[in-house]
């Protein structure tokens, strides 16, 4: 069983949908049980590398990591449609909002525009965005962008600064934060903005009219990788949630502090990788998605308790489309025998490698020879021990 990793979902019923970080598959996680169902084959011909998951009515729209593009999937019917934007730069992707009938995109990188794609013409348009950040060598990206009503929030990398775009009126304020405070990362909070430093786990209460009002302070060290913490508000809840160390930590408001609350289980053998792209709230709850980390953490924000799920992917559950023209599925069904099941595909592929150019077709391939090369081998060690 080997680990299950995406970088972002949204929820659709009880279940949250997503697509595997290797790009080829759709899954839905339970959100009452917490067990993983695979749907879909991506039957396009490249894996979908997304940045940011959206719904609206039955479809899902994952927003492309790199170059401005759209992969749609109608959830009910199970129609797929690819749109991709023309453009000579390529493009890093930092978030993606719905605002009205239109998914607005985030480069990481921007200068003077953001990225629009029209969910009713199916049509992408750029939107002339002059960000007062296009000279400044010290601010190279945008860590932390969100849409609140009708504006797009924006800091920098430097933190020195606040910026929002207005989408009515195509204009940009900049608000100046006091000298000494750099920020990473912002929410919004009963219509204030709350800031989280951008190393260790200061947090900040901000208002236009006032600036920062309020301070919470964290009392512990800080180690190298404490750096950008994502802050998060649950219901009445305020936590800030590590990405480049273990930590969850939660705001005491009645004390002004910053406490820990948990250390998750991670894989502490990759440094330098996010403990998670993106975490989603599901009613009373926090869901961090798994990277880095080696499971599901789930924040119940009435209880304040972690729980961490290990949501893996049993080898003999892939479901494997082995062709473009057939478009069918071979997968395990509770009355199939392992072994001959794995077989029955093996001889599938092998007739169909063709059509498996790919790099992820080469893989399926030696994941299935390796399965039933130890099948076999499991095989004839039991009849070994049989005879003696």
């Amino acid at each position: 069983m080997r680990n299950f990793k995406c970088a972002d979902a949204c929820e659709y019923g009880d279940k949250l949908w997503t697509i595997e970080s290797s790009g080829w598959y759709i899954y839905a996680i339970n959100t009452l049980s917490w067990t993983i169902e695979l749907i879909s084959l991506v039957n396009s011909h490249f894996p979908i590398y997304y940045r940011k998951i959206l719904t609206r009515e039955n479809s899902l729209f994952f927003v492309r990591n790199t170059g401005i593009g759209i992969y749609k999937y109608n959830i009910e019917s199970g129609h797929e449609n690819i749109y991709d934007m023309d453009l000579l730069d390529e493009i890093i992707v930092m978030n993606a909002f719905f605002y009205e009938d239109e998914i607005i995109i985030v480069p990481l990188y921007i200068y003077d525009c953001l990225y629009s794609f029209d969910i009713k013409t199916y049509k992408f348009q750029k939107i002339h965005c002059p960000l007062n950040i296009k000279n400044r060598t010290e601010d190279k990206f945008i860590p932390s962008a969100h849409l609140i009503n009708n504006k797009i929030w924006f800091i920098t990398n430097s933190g020195s600064e606040l910026q929002s775009y207005d989408l009515k009126q195509k204009t940009v304020d900049t608000y100046s934060l006091p000298e000494g405070i750099n920020v990473g990362s912002f929410c919004e909070y009963n219509d204030n903005l709350l800031l989280a430093s951008k190393f260790g786990y200061q947090v900040y209460t901000w208002t236009r009219e006032e600036g920062i009002t309020d301070k919470f302070i964290y009392e512990g060290e800080f180690e190298k990788s404490d750096i950008y913490p994502q802050i998060v508000t649950c219901g009445e809840k305020i936590y800030l949630l590590s990405v480049m160390s273990n930590g969850i930590y939660k705001i005491d408001e009645k004390d002004s502090k910053v406490k820990q609350i948990h250390i998750v289980n991670s894989d502490k053998n990759v440094e330098g990788k996010a403990l998670f792209i993106e975490c989603v709230k599901t009613k009373n709850r926090i869901v961090i998605l798994p990277w880095r980390a080696n499971e599901l953490i789930v924040i119940n924000s009435e209880t304040d308790g972690v729980e961490e799920y290990e949501v893996g992917i049993d080898e003999f559950a892939l479901k494997f489309g082995l062709s473009q023209e057939k478009r069918h599925v071979i997968y395990e069904s509770h009355k199939t025998e392992k072994k001959s099941l794995m077989k029955e595909i093996c001889k599938e592929i092998d007739l169909n490698k063709k059509m498996l150019s790919s790099e992820v077709g080469e893989e399926i391939f030696c994941l299935i020879k390796s399965i039933c090369d130890r099948e076999n081998k499991n095989e004839k060690e039991d009849n070994r021990r049989s005879f003696k």
